[in-house]
């Protein structure tokens, strides 16, 4: 999903409505609150691999594969931007912007 996608879903939404994320799988009870926002930087790898059953979208800093693609039938990777949006706001700090910014 784009950004610009996902600020035209939103703009009908209600403006004090919480955003929250729910996990693959999960329960309703088990969605969390968006609390933080990043925007990287950084350009990042969208790989998009593709087996008998479905298509994987994977994302992540750096130019190098994903051991886990191994097998699929098909596997493209393509440059893009990306914005984070996180449930733990000290986890997005530390574990993944000051990483970005430090290297």
């Amino acid at each position: 999903m784009t950004v610009f996608e996902l600020v035209e879903i939103l703009s009908t939404a209600d403006p004090k409505a919480k955003v929250s994320f729910l996990p693959r799988g999960a329960d309703t009870e088990d969605a969390a609150e968006i609390v933080a926002v990043a925007m990287s930087g950084q350009v990042w790898v969208r790989r998009t691999s593709t087996d008998e059953r479905r298509e994987y979208i994977t994302p992540h800093v750096g130019e190098h594969g994903n051991d886990a693609d191994t097998g699929r039938e098909s596997t493209e990777s393509e440059p893009v931007s990306v914005v984070i949006l996180s449930t733990d706001e000290d986890f997005l700090f530390k574990a993944v912007v000051k990483k970005l910014m430090l290297g």
